[in-house]
């Protein structure tokens, strides 16, 4: 598993030892470009790279034209450690949001794309013309077998990104787009139980329609962003971390929870990148702390290649203080998340055998560009065959 290699914010040493694995092929959940060249998306904690400098030919510090995507892929695909990578072992590629523009989300009231960051981002031509141009450079460098026809005017019909992967009767691997269809974000808040919708209508009818259908011993969701509420504070007082996460579509994630359940759909693995952390936990069908809500599945987070996570935003701790700190208080509050750590950078693999799903992340040195960067294993889980439930493997 891979995610969000904010180039301007560290090596991609990780790839490298990717290469090496023994895997059959790798998932990339998104962010394999960021649409910035301002380094607007480093922290305080962020050091600098005088030699991942990018400049786009439209000369914007934002990407506006497929010429700008293509400099900015090109550039990423020009890292020895990632082409490595890539000589070794298939992608199967999903995307997020900074494939064309931050926290970016489908306004259905104007029937075209919002993209916050740009100051044109509200008119409706300019947001469709630069969606479009990330669309077709995604399309041109990315290995996907997609859906593209760029004659059609509608983007819905122009790009089909979601796909499915069949691995005999072991896995069934379902990939959503989940940035072309949603509504907008809640405003930041409490919880979200409106009719807002993350993947669409008839998206989540594939969706469900394809876990239903399987009969892989496996069920596993490629999915952008993390589906597990996250939050600090309690009653009156807590807020979301994220709610351009499934936090922010509360009703449909509860649909999908509650229809697995009723399913009886058994060993659902959800496998997530985007908030830059290594993490894991419980999907239930529902979090209040006062009530039995079952659990559904186990969510499996990959922590980011290089870009920014919470120990750089709050720099000045140190990396073991920060981590017991701050998993303590994540599982405090948040009693379905097994394990939380974000301050490191790094990649996962997850295994699958007809007995269990084994999930261990690494954390690799983004600093050192080299193809031996300091590694380390952070954490090895297990999730046995038949049951909801996450055991710590030692060795």
């Amino acid at each position: 598993m891979l995610t969000c290699q904010d180039y301007q914010n560290g090596y991609y040493g990780a790839y490298s030892h990717v290469a090496s694995e023994d895997v059959d092929f790798v998932v990339h959940l998104g962010d394999f470009i960021y649409e910035s060249t301002a380094g607007q998306y480093k922290a305080p904690g962020s050091r600098e790279y005088p030699d991942r400098e990018l400049t786009l030919p439209s000369g914007h510090d934002l990407a506006h034209t497929v010429s700008d995507f293509r400099y900015l892929y090109n550039t990423y695909r020009s890292d020895p450690h990632l082409q490595r990578a890539l000589e070794q072992h298939t992608m199967i590629a999903g995307w997020d949001d900074h494939e064309v523009a931050n926290n970016r989300y489908w306004d259905y009231e104007t029937d075209s794309p919002k993209l916050p960051p740009h100051s044109d981002g509200d008119d409706p031509e300019f947001a469709t013309q630069v969606t479009a141009a990330g669309i077709q450079a995604w399309v041109e460098q990315m290995p996907a077998r997609i859906e593209y026809n760029p004659e059609m005017e509608d983007l819905h019909e122009q790009f089909v990104l979601q796909r499915s992967f069949q691995f005999g009767d072991l896995t069934t691997l379902v990939l959503t787009d989940e940035r072309l269809y949603r509504d907008p974000p809640p405003e930041i808040g409490g919880g979200d139980d409106s009719g807002r919708t993350m993947l669409g209508s008839d998206q989540l009818d594939w969706f469900l329609e394809r876990v239903d259908s399987s009969d892989a011993t496996w069920n596993v969701w490629a999915n952008e962003v993390l589906t597990m509420p996250l939050k600090i504070g309690m009653a009156d007082f807590e807020f979301y971390l994220n709610k351009d996460a499934w936090s922010g579509y509360q009703r449909e994630h509860a649909q999908i929870m509650n229809h697995l359940n009723d399913e009886g759909v058994e060993n659902f693995i959800t496998l997530t990148g985007d908030f830059h952390t290594a993490m894991a936990g419980y999907q239930q069908t529902g979090y209040d702390l006062f009530k039995n809500d079952e659990e559904v599945g186990v969510e499996f987070m990959t922590p980011a290649i290089t870009s920014v996570n919470l120990a750089e935003v709050l720099p000045g701790i140190d990396a073991l203080d920060w981590f017991e700190i701050s998993e303590l208080a994540v599982t405090t509050t948040n009693p379905h998340v097994e394990f939380f750590d974000s301050t490191e950078w790094g990649y996962s693999v997850v295994e699958f055998t007809p007995e269990d799903c084994t999930y261990t992340a690494y954390s690799v040195d983004k600093n050192m560009n080299t193809q031996d960067a300091t590694k380390q294993r952070l954490k090895t889980l297990r999730v046995p065959e038949g049951r909801v439930e996450i055991e710590t493997v030692d060795s």
